[in-house]
């Protein structure tokens, strides 16, 4: 069974194409804070995911992200060294 028409007149390719367009724009979700992450859409229908944005805003936030990380490691680490200068490791031996 066909579809029903919208309009009076059949619409062109070009205009079903802009149609489509317009209504992916409507759709799209952007996720700043998880830029690889890809859900199935709200309907269950579209399983492609969510679009997340360009490449470069994808990589500043994994950058962003990186560096955060970087100095939560690098304070961590600063915890860590007063203590674990107490003990010698078994590499820390000398070689006789």
């Amino acid at each position: 069974m066909p579809r029903p028409r919208i309009g009076r007149e059949p619409m062109s390719p070009a205009e079903r194409q802009a149609r489509h367009r317009a209504q992916l724009r409507r759709r799209r979700l952007v996720l700043p804070t998880s830029p690889t992450l890809a859900r199935p859409g709200e309907n269950g229908r579209d399983r492609r995911g969510v679009r997340a944005g360009p490449r470069p805003a994808r990589w500043a936030a994994a950058v962003t992200v990186l560096v955060a990380l970087q100095e939560e490691y690098r304070a961590w680490l600063d915890k860590l060294r007063p203590t674990s200068t107490d003990r010698r490791s078994p590499r820390d031996k000398p070689v006789g």
